[in-house]
């Protein structure tokens, strides 16, 4: 057999392989020198005229970007500001919901003994007047199944369940907003990242100069301030939504066991004649 196919298909081989690492140096020398741009001891980034080179290499030159906290948000970009107000209402919707979803707010543990002890002694309206006393979600639902008492089985079971649905749906306030914000957040910090490469690469093409990184590491640094930020406030609000999801959802059990139990003490109480 000839072996003359061989080797235009090695030529071809090699041309490949040639190309690959082509394209593997240029994006290595492109990380290279986006990596020189943003660090701070930058080979290629010259200290400011009259500030001592190892004060810029610190990080604490006059006007840098990094130097303070302040900066960074202001050198952010406009898109700051709808992420900053996404953290803040993060921080009041937390506080709402921790407020909003105590124990004893929800299931005050004295209010079911009681009510318990009266409708175990035959006393449905000591029962009714403890719950009408009381604001808690728990004081609501037996009162709305305490009310159908003398109607059946069935149509207390069915006032209770209504009751507590509309109580854990209350329960589930704001959870939409913690939901959105974590999703949002995110996208702005990438909204941000996309106009700072933008604005990075508009810079280096009106300049024409590629070997000094100054005239792009500020855009390409407010691309990955927005990026940190919408980040710092979308993963606490992901995990407040899901804690307060657990939350709500050992509230609700403890809402329907209850109701269950109600269930259990009428049906003996028809059982015995009450």
């Amino acid at each position: 057999m000839s072996p003359a196919p061989i080797a235009p298909a090695r030529e071809r081989c090699g041309g490949r392989g040639l190309g690959i690492a082509s394209r593997a140096r240029a994006a290595a020398a492109a990380i290279a020198v986006a990596a020189l741009a943003l660090s701070p001891r930058s080979a290629f980034a010259a200290a400011p005229e009259g500030v001592d080179p190892e004060s810029a290499i610190a990080g604490t030159a006059p006007g840098s970007f990094l130097t303070t906290l302040g900066d960074l948000i202001v050198d952010g970009g406009v898109l700051m500001i709808p992420i900053g107000l996404a953290s803040v209402l993060t921080l009041g919707l937390a506080i709402e919901r921790l407020y909003a979803l105590r124990r004893e707010h929800i299931l005050p543990e004295g209010l079911w003994r009681r009510v318990r002890a009266d409708l175990e002694g035959g006393s449905v309206a000591s029962a009714r007047a403890h719950v009408a006393a009381k604001g808690s979600a728990l004081a609501r639902m037996l009162d709305a199944g305490l009310e159908h008492w003398d109607d059946g089985r069935v149509e207390l079971a069915a006032a209770l369940e209504e009751a507590g649905q509309r109580e854990v749906d209350e329960l589930h306030l704001h959870l939409p907003a913690l939901q959105g914000i974590a999703s949002i957040a995110p996208l702005l910090g990438l909204l941000g990242t996309v106009v700072g490469m933008i604005q990075a690469f508009y810079t280096i093409a009106k300049e024409r100069i590629v070997g000094n990184p100054e005239l792009f590491a500020e855009p390409i640094g407010m691309a990955l301030v927005t990026t940190a930020a919408g980040l710092t406030v979308a993963i606490p609000a992901l995990v407040l939504y899901y804690w307060f999801r657990g939350r709500i959802r050992r509230l609700a059990s403890g809402l329907d066991d209850i109701a269950r139990e109600v269930g259990g003490l009428r049906r003996r109480a028809a059982a015995s004649g009450g």
